[in-house]
């Protein structure tokens, strides 16, 4: 185990010793700064039809937050429908040392359910009183 330990040393150390002193292999210099800094300045950003907001009453601002609204809904859709109830559901309940554990599930959206973890702790609440 030791020589293992030892060659895999010996491996790392000397991998970094290449790559300091190894002459770099690309042709020419790379201005690393601009590269890493600003790495999509050369790609053109898609134009959205969203213009600046120039609002000075109550009135404008009405009709341009009605404008960007529509313009929104129309690149994202139009979100799913809030359900009337969540339908939740306790899956299962587990009493432990000092808490009550339950698994939950609640309806989301179309067939789809969420299941989250609740507690409750009841000697923290007994002993506070």
């Amino acid at each position: 185990m030791r020589r293992a330990a030892r060659n895999a040393c010996l491996l790392v150390s000397s991998f970094g010793l290449w790559l300091l002193f190894a002459p770099p292999t690309f042709a020419g210099e790379v201005d690393w700064p601009a590269l890493v800094q600003k790495p999509y300045e050369h790609l053109k950003a898609p134009e959205l039809g969203l213009r600046p907001l120039k609002t000075a009453t109550k009135a404008e601002w009405d009709r341009d937050r009605q404008r960007i609204k529509n313009a929104w809904q129309e690149r994202l859709g139009t979100a799913p429908a809030v359900p009337d109830e969540l339908d939740i559901k306790i899956e299962k309940t587990e009493k432990l040392d000092g808490y009550t554990r339950q698994l939950l599930s609640f309806h989301s959206e179309g067939d789809d359910r969420i299941a989250a973890l609740a507690g409750s702790l009841a000697t923290i609440y007994a002993c506070a009183r």
